[in-house]
């Protein structure tokens, strides 16, 4: 395990919750970058979230593609818009 490193696979209809969560209570307010994936059947995406404190939190959700639909993260970090 890296230090300081968290990894978390969620489903896309819980990224909401799960991203207000980080977000809001757990004190991850600094979105590093996204990744984005390409997983056969699936489009996925990595949200790299970090504290202050230097520990990050890499969130991963998939949808297929043929529905390729993701939650903005934009009204909160207005530069994932860009």
């Amino acid at each position: 395990p890296r230090v300081r490193r968290i990894w978390a696979e969620v489903p896309a209809d819980r990224f909401a919750d799960v991203f207000q969560y980080l977000y809001g209570k757990a004190g991850f307010t600094v979105l590093c970058t996204l990744t984005g994936l390409d997983l056969g059947a699936n489009l996925g995406v990595i949200y790299h979230l970090a504290q202050e404190t230097g520990t990050i939190c890499s969130v991963q959700i998939a949808v297929p593609k043929d529905a390729p639909v993701i939650r903005t993260v934009s009204s909160t970090f207005p530069a994932a818009d860009a």
